[in-house]
């Protein structure tokens, strides 16, 4: 089970180290392996080369998909060229933007992946094992309908300076400004289920597919 292959789908190239940095690491450290698909910004781009520097950091692979920051739309365009990562890549494991966020781009890039996953298991390519979903967090713990809903705490504490130090890589965003909070917020995460610091998901089940793995902390799986 431990060389099972996490696959984060994100709006932007900061948004896997904020909301899953550690949880990705972590699963590397474990004998797993980690790629982040960032649907925003592309390769030559400022963001594009920080998102690439932030995955190497993290150690994990990475594809960007070049679509304006701040105007991402679900499209079936969008949809397909997902697709065809997620089948060439076979994730046992999907983390995406919770439904219920606030960002209008996360809202956007959980509606690709949706979209993107059912194109997949209807199509002649269909995975022989269909992978476990799981929602990220969001600001503040915060979405449209109030409190996020969350089942799964990964503990973190020992890749926080991992974490730290991909999210350093994205240097036009000022990561210094907002490390210290993020800090707290895995702290309060941490919290909640006894454990130092910790990210916080909801275990999705789509279209009546749970997928394999019950847990997204790689020391159980």
């Amino acid at each position: 089970m431990k060389s099972l292959r996490i696959l984060a789908v994100m709006a932007h190239p900061d948004d896997a180290e904020v909301w899953a940095g550690g949880t990705i690491r972590k699963a590397l450290r474990n004998g797993g392996e980690g790629h982040v698909a960032v649907l925003t910004y592309g390769p030559d781009e400022t963001r594009g080369k920080e998102a690439q520097e932030g995955a190497k950091r993290l150690g994990c692979g990475i594809d960007l998909f070049g679509y304006r920051d701040k105007n991402l739309r679900d499209t079936g365009e969008a949809a397909d060229a997902l697709v065809e990562l997620m089948a060439g890549l076979s994730p046992r494991v999907i983390i995406v933007h919770n439904p219920d966020d606030t960002h209008p781009d996360h809202e956007a890039s959980f509606l690709i992946a949706r979209r993107a996953l059912i194109h997949w298991y209807d199509s002649p390519r269909r995975p022989e094992v269909i992978p476990s979903i799981f929602a990220c967090n969001s600001y503040r713990g915060l979405g449209l309908r109030g409190p996020l809903e969350l089942d799964t705490f990964v503990d973190i504490t020992s890749v926080w300076e991992d974490k730290i130090q991909a999210l350093l890589a994205h240097r036009s965003q000022q990561p210094q400004r907002w490390i210290q909070r993020l800090e707290l917020f895995c702290r309060a995460m941490g919290a909640r289920t006894g454990i130092e610091m910790a990210e916080g998901f909801r275990r999705l089940v789509m279209f009546n597919e749970t997928g394999a793995v019950r847990h997204l902390d790689p020391e159980l799986w």
